[in-house]
């Protein structure tokens, strides 16, 4: 699995969900601290994701950073809110974004 440590502190900016490959991507700009251009973090075989936008915590556009349990990645925003990834086996597929 790819290490995706650098998503601490970066900017989200996009989710999307490609149907038909059963894909989930982020599009995020990481702190400056790491060597990383804006990229994008592919979910591969993801069966469900769940996106809360509450803001409980005020509102950010930050990650505050990521765990891994059993078949599932969650991304907890700075805002308080919680991305979670579901998929059937861990594939993680990384991609310079240019602009």
């Amino acid at each position: 699995m790819e290490n995706i440590d650098f998503l601490h502190d970066a900017i989200l900016e996009q989710i999307c969900m490609n149907w038909a490959e059963s894909a989930v991507s982020i599009t995020c700009i990481p702190n400056e601290f790491y060597k990383f251009k804006k990229t994008k973090v592919t979910f591969l075989n993801v069966k469900n994701i769940i996106i809360s936008h509450f803001n409980v915590w005020g509102g950010s556009s930050f990650i505050n950073g990521i765990a891994f349990e059993i078949n599932c990645a969650i991304i907890e925003m700075q805002s308080g809110d919680k991305i979670k990834i579901e998929y059937l086996e861990p594939l993680i597929k990384l991609t310079e974004v240019i602009d």
